[in-house]
C-alpha cells in the first residue's frame, strides 16, 4: 500500500499529516501505530527517513514525545526487538559520512531549573558476564587522534562547588572475589609514549586542590600497597627517574616533603628504607642527604638531623 502526497514540478510538494482526533476533558486521545506484519521468515522492516536533496540540505527526521501543560511531557523510547530463543536486536545510532566530514552526534538533557540526568549502562546478566561500556575515538590516518574529555559541571554560584568526576572499579560481594581494577595509561608510540598527568585544580584567589593517592583499606586484614616507580629501561636505555618534591614559592615558604610510616597499635611500626640498586658494570649509586641553602646573610642553612627512636 502506497500513500504519498502530490508531486510538484517547480514548487513544493504536498505535505502529509496523520493524527488521531482530539479527546474531550478527562479522556485520552487515540494512539498511532506503524508496524510491519509478522512473517514465517524475517519480518518486514519499518523505515522512516527524510527526503534527499540535489542542491540543498536533506530533510530532517524529528521524533518527539507530546507536550503537557500540567503533567509530565511524553517519553521517547527507542528499543530494539526482543527474542524468545536468540539474542535481542541491536540498537545502532550513527551519523552519516560526507565528503568534508561525518555528522555530529549530540546527547543532552533539556535546560530547566534542575536539568535531567543522562545514563549509559548495560543490562544485568543472570548467569554470564555483564556487557561492557566502551568510549573510544575513531582512528585518524592523516592528523592527530581525537580526544575524549570527561568533565564535571561548572557552577556560577558564590558558595557552590563544581561537579565531581568519579571513576570506580566494580564491586565484588562474594567471598574470595576481587574488586575491579582501574587502569590509566598513556598511549603507545614508536618514538615517545603518551604522558599521564594527574593534578589538583587551580585556584585564582585561594588554595589549590589537594591530590591524594592512597591504597584501599582492609576491614579485617592489611591495607593495600602504594607503589610509585618508573618502568624498566630497554636493552640500551636507562630506567626513568622518580622525583618527589614540593613546588617553588614566590612570596611564601615552599611546602614540606614528608616520608613517614604509620603508627602501630599492637605490632611494630613500618620501616623506611632508602637504598640504591646494585650495578653490574659501573659504579654504585650514591645516597645524598642535604639541607637547604639560604642567600640571607643573617640566616642559617637548614640542618640534617638523624636520630633513633626513643
Amino acid at each position: 500500500v502506497d500513500i504519498m502526497s502530490g508531486v510538484s514540478i517547480s514548487g513544493k510538494s504536498g505535505s502529509m499529516h496523520v493524527e488521531t482526533g482530539a479527546s474531550s476533558t478527562g479522556g485520552a486521545s487515540g494512539s498511532v501505530s506503524i508496524a510491519s506484519g509478522s512473517g514465517g521468515g524475517s519480518a518486514g522492516a519499518v523505515g522512516i527517513s527524510g527526503g534527499s536533496s540535489s542542491s540543498g540540505e536533506g530533510g530532517a527526521v524529528m521524533l518527539s514525545g507530546g507536550g503537557s501543560s500540567d503533567g509530565g511531557g511524553g517519553r521517547l523510547i527507542l528499543r530494539s526487538g526482543s527474542s524468545a530463543g536468540g539474542a535481542g536486536g541491536s540498537l545502532t545510532m550513527g551519523s552519516a559520512s560526507g565528503v568534508s566530514g561525518s555528522g555530529d552526534i549530540g546527547f543532552h538533557s533539556g535546560d530547566s531549573t534542575a536539568s535531567g540526568t543522562i545514563r549509559l549502562y548495560t543490562g544485568e546478566a543472570t548467569s554470564g558476564s555483564a556487557g561492557d561500556v566502551s568510549l573510544s575515538v575513531g582512528k585518524s590516518s592523516g592528523a592527530a587522534g581525537g580526544s575524549i574529555r570527561i568533565a564535571g559541571g561548572a557552577t556560577s554560584s558564590t558558595f557552590g562547588s563544581g561537579g565531581v568526576v568519579r571513576i570506580d572499579g566494580g564491586d565484588a560481594g562474594e567471598s574470595g572475589s576481587m574488586g575491579g581494577a582501574i587502569e590509566m595509561r598513556g598511549g603507545s608510540a614508536s618514538e615517545e609514549g603518551g604522558d599521564v598527568l594527574i593534578s589538583g585544580g587551580r585556584s585564582s584567589s585561594g588554595v589549590g586542590g589537594t591530590m591524594t593517592v592512597s591504597s584501599g583499606a582492609g576491614d579485617d586484614f592489611s591495607s593495600g600497597s602504594t607503589l610509585v616507580l618508573s618502568a624498566d629501561g630497554g636493552s640500551v636505555g636507562a630506567s626513568g627517574t622518580v622525583v618527589v618534591g614540593s613546588g617553588d614559592a614566590v612570596g611564601g615558604s615552599t611546602g614540606s616533603v614528608s616520608i613517614a610510616s604509620g603508627a602501630a597499635g599492637s605490632g611494630s611500626a613500618g620501616k623506611i628504607s632508602l637504598a640504591v640498586g646494585s650495578s653490574k658494570s659501573g659504579s654504585g649509586g650514591d645516597v645524598a642527604l642535604s639541607s637547604g641553602e639560604t642567600e640571607d646573610s643573617e640566616a642559617s642553612g637548614g640542618r640534617v638531623d638523624i636520630m633513633s627512636g626513643v
